[in-house]
């Protein structure tokens, strides 16, 4: 039986709360639409913040994203005039006396860090969780980009360190797919936590992991700490927003090497960072291709494979599944 991605994330979001990267800074000068979760948002500058709305006007359904922001902050419809504040409330219909009492959904958009963010000011655990991750730590440069692949693929990918070696070859500092792998055993893996809003994991010698419900990543590989945002667009597609972070430090000395670590980062992550998510890419749609005819049937015994085992079973135990997940298994070998 298919079901709807969406429809399943977004009680769940209801459930933990969310702070969901949806884009970067846009021109304050006219609205804009942007895409998640199944919903198609008209966001804009209302002089004094930015506001987001449903992207269809109630009157005859023109997107409002087509439209301008009026003389007062409000989001005009550019198909006949209909006026809406940052509430949604309609707040004017040109060429009539009598203003309909009707409102179309509204959001909460906040801006920081350079990007937009959807949020839920009533829901603030997992929220608070990630913002006390961040406290330790300064941003570099924003990687985001639009794929036309299923969320979950993503995330399994994001915690999968054995990967790296592999797809990734050549790439600095250098990493070399014929250089020796550690084998890892039990005493290298630990759950430090699993419940409804995630999991964190030690996965090995090298990689630790920390999934937030159901979108977000805080992982370290080789001592390399990085946030990730995997969200759904539509059931074909996922925004993917990633940031390699920095340790802050209060020594002055520190904080020059940190500084140079910060403009160098930027400047990898230039150079390097669209190379690397093309390498992913690429290996990812060769995956789902095979899961799309068949199901996702893994077979692993790999202790390695624990972060991607405990995610799938998250998935399952939670309710939260994909459409194309249909006899779902994974097998593990003895």
């Amino acid at each position: 039986m298919y079901i709807c991605i969406v429809a399943l994330i977004l009680p769940l979001l209801a459930t933990y709360g969310f702070k969901i990267p949806i884009g970067r800074v846009p021109s304050k000068s006219k609205p804009h639409n942007f895409k998640i979760l199944g919903k198609d948002i008209a966001i804009w500058w209302n002089k004094e913040q930015w506001s987001a709305v449903d992207d269809m006007c109630l009157h005859r359904q023109a997107s409002l994203s087509k439209g301008v922001i009026s003389k007062t902050g409000d989001l005009k419809c550019g198909y006949h005039g209909w006026e809406y504040d940052k509430c949604g409330k309609c707040t004017h219909m040109p060429s009539t006396n009598s203003l309909l009492s009707l409102s179309v959904e509204n959001f909460q958009i906040d801006e920081k860090d350079g990007i937009l963010w959807l949020t839920d000011p009533d829901k603030f655990d997992t929220n608070y969780l990630q913002e006390r991750i961040l406290e330790n730590y300064m941003l570099t440069d924003w990687f985001q980009e639009t794929i036309p692949l299923p969320f979950d693929l993503w995330i399994e990918n994001s915690m999968d360190s054995l990967h790296f070696n592999h797809v990734h070859h050549n790439t600095p500092p250098p990493v070399n797919r014929y250089d020796s792998i550690p084998v890892v055993t039990s005493n290298l893996s630990h759950v430090y936590w699993y419940n409804e809003s995630g999991f964190s994991i030690q996965a090995n010698h090298r990689a630790n992991y920390t999934f937030l419900a159901p979108y977000t990543i805080f992982f370290t590989v080789d001592e390399i700490p990085v946030i990730v945002h995997i969200v759904p667009i539509d059931n074909e597609s996922t925004l993917f927003t990633s940031n390699l972070l920095l340790p802050k430090s209060d020594s002055k000395t520190k904080n020059f090497f940190t500084m140079l670590s910060y403009k160098l980062s930027k400047i990898f992550i230039k150079l390097v960072g669209g190379k690397i998510f093309e390498q992913d890419k690429e290996q990812i749609l060769g995956q789902m291709k095979h899961i799309q005819k068949r199901g996702k049937k893994y077979r692993t015994g790999y202790l390695v494979d624990k972060p991607i085992l405990l995610f799938n079973r998250w998935l399952e135990e939670f309710n939260i599944t994909t459409d194309y997940e249909v006899n779902f298994s994974i097998i593990r070998e003895k």
